[in-house]
């Protein structure tokens, strides 16, 4: 199993439309859909697979997509291992 990863300087914000996610330590941010936004609400990460088993396949691209850009922009990484937890920030 593939897990998604927030780092643990990230925090996101949901929008009424779009969220943004923002890289606290390096000043950056990237808006993204409040649909990826929601799969890290409960624990600031979730599992590749059961979120692609209950997609189609240009949706499946367009997750895949996302995953790369956040990833060569370190705001996320990808890892094996379920029980990584880190100390986030609060977002009030």
């Amino acid at each position: 199993m593939i897990f998604i990863n927030l780092l643990p300087s990230t925090i996101i914000t949901v929008g009424a439309n779009r969220s943004c996610l923002i890289d606290v330590e390096k000043s950056f941010y990237c808006l993204i859909p409040n649909s990826l936004a929601n799969l890290f609400h409960e624990s600031n990460k979730f599992c590749k697979e059961e979120v692609v088993s209950n997609l189609d396949t240009e949706s499946i691209e367009v997750l895949d997509d996302y995953i790369d850009f956040l990833v060569k922009n370190n705001l996320i990484f990808e890892s094996h291992l379920a029980g990584i937890d880190f100390v986030y920030y609060e977002n009030e």
